[in-house]
């Protein structure tokens, strides 16, 4: 009996089941890149989360962007703050922060904690999208070094922590 040849469809299905079944080397490297995003993460949101409420505001950036979710509260106007009856210029800022704080108000009361959450919880989002991208790009070494090294300078630390637009923009940028 001559030796059996392999058919068209059987090299297909063993093709596909090597695609849709991934080597244990790549499983491996996948639950190595988990571990890692996940600690990162959870050094972010550590770092970034208890104590938030702790102290009254520090920067008057912080009472500003307060007392214009307050505004806004008060007056109705959930696309703009309202002073005096009169659209203010200053407050005419684009109103995602005030957004956000109006959901973790509403969540938490109206204290230092609730306002500062939002922007705590886009900078420990930062940290852990910079691990990613340069996971992705440069490898799992370079990955952890970028996102710690984020999550460990200081003015990035000051200003996650802080009710401040800046960490949206950087979650966003």
């Amino acid at each position: 009996m001559p030796p059996r040849q392999n058919s068209p469809s059987r090299g297909i299905r063993s093709n596909l089941a090597a695609v849709v079944r991934p080597s244990t080397e790549r499983d491996g490297a996948a639950r190595l890149f988990f571990v890692d995003s996940l600690l990162v993460t959870v050094a972010a949101f550590f770092c970034f989360i208890p104590g938030l409420g702790a102290e009254g505001f520090r920067n008057w950036d912080e009472g500003l962007y307060c007392a214009a979710t307050r505004a806004m509260l008060r007056e109705g106007h959930l696309l703009y703050a309202i002073h005096d009856g009169l659209f203010d210029a200053y407050y005419g800022k684009p109103p995602l922060i005030n957004w956000l704080h109006m959901l973790s108000v509403k969540v938490f009361g109206f204290t230092p904690f609730a306002f500062r959450l939002p922007s705590a919880f886009a900078a420990a989002m930062s940290v852990f999208f910079v691990h990613q991208i340069a996971s992705r790009h440069l490898g799992r070494a370079a990955g952890a070094f970028a996102g710690l090294l984020l999550l460990l300078s200081l003015p990035y630390a000051e200003l996650g922590r802080q009710s401040l637009i800046e960490p949206l923009l950087g979650l966003f940028a």
